[in-house]
């Protein structure tokens, strides 16, 4: 149940609102905790090499989404 039904019938929300896995979590706190998607956006796969992965912001601002998962993304085992 999202938090607007919860706000319909309900007077105030639940403590738990918002927490992390939440389904109304912000999209972006979720997405940095794994990798992208092979396919995600070049700019998230950039956030995700900055943030997770701790890459220099200079370095990736000039890589392509497939330089980017090559590099920063998980290795085959």
């Amino acid at each position: 149940m999202g938090v607007g039904m919860l706000r319909r019938y309900h007077t105030q929300a639940p403590k738990h609102v918002n927490e992390p896995g939440d389904v109304e979590a912000a999209p972006k706190a979720q997405a940095l905790t794994e990798t992208p998607a092979g396919n995600a956006s070049a700019e998230q796969w950039r956030t995700y090499a900055i943030e997770q992965r701790g890459a220099d912001p200079e370095q990736v601002a000039g890589m392509k989404r497939d330089e980017l998962r090559e590099q920063y993304g998980p290795k085959p085992e």
